[in-house]
Parts: structure tokens; sequence; C-alpha cells
């Protein structure tokens, strides 16, 4: 991970408790908390990429992800979020590919849509999301 991505990710609350519990200062945190990919919301030419953290940035059957996008002074995060799991779907909003998250709450199963509203995700509303899934 790029030393800018881990400068955000260390002020993150799902990344800033554990630093202390374990007595690690920001600018130490360790890159072996998370695990990264990179991927093309926008485009074949941009470079995103995909972060989600390990143990102990975690939580009981839910990780969190972040989403980081190229900017001119390293990257910006852009969407941040946890659940079972994180797809990229394949509709688009301003340009960008719409991300969607998965868990389950008190044993139900909730899936957020988030898109793009030209600077970071927003999670769409459960009654639009509802509306707007294929039969």
């Amino acid at each position: 991970l790029p030393r800018s991505i881990l400068n955000i990710l260390s002020s993150d609350d799902m990344v800033a408790g554990p630093l202390d519990d374990k007595g690690i200062r920001p600018e130490n945190l360790p890159a072996s908390w998370f695990q990264a990919s990179a991927i093309h919301l926008a485009g074949p030419t941009e470079q995103d990429v995909v972060v989600m953290g390990h143990c102990p940035v975690c939580g009981a059957n839910i990780a969190p992800f972040w989403v980081f996008r190229p900017a001119q002074t390293g990257y910006n995060l852009v969407f941040s979020g946890g659940g079972l799991s994180l797809s990229i779907s394949r509709h688009r909003s301003n340009g960008y590919l719409d991300i969607e998250t998965f868990l389950v709450s008190m044993q139900k199963p909730l899936r957020g849509v988030w898109r793009f509203d030209g600077s970071k995700y927003q999670l769409l509303p459960e009654k639009k999301q509802r509306s707007e899934t294929p039969n």
C-alpha cells in the first residue's frame, strides 16, 4: 500500500482504536493489517485501490472496506464502509461503477448500493434500492 493510503487509514476510527490498543504510532501502521487490490472504477487508465481490513482491524462477521482514487497528491478516500462482502456492479453513476455491500444484522441480510456523486460514494436509500432492483 502506498504511504499516502496508510496515512489516511491511520486516522480512520476502525484503525485508530487498534493502533491505540497496541501502542503503535499512526505513522507505523502495519500494512499487514490490510489487503489491497487495484481496480478500474472509472475507466481502463485510472487505477483505483480497494482496501479490506484484516484483524485487528475487523469486527465479528464484518470487515471494513475503503476505496481510494488517485489524486495529484496521492490518493483520495471515496468510499468507507463495512460488511461481509463488497462487490462492484456493472451499473455506473457519474462515470464510476457502483459498489454493493452485503452484511447480516439481527439475522437479516442487508444489501447496500453505493453510487458515486462526483466526489465520493453515497449509500442509496433502501426504498430507492428496492425500486431499482430487477426482478
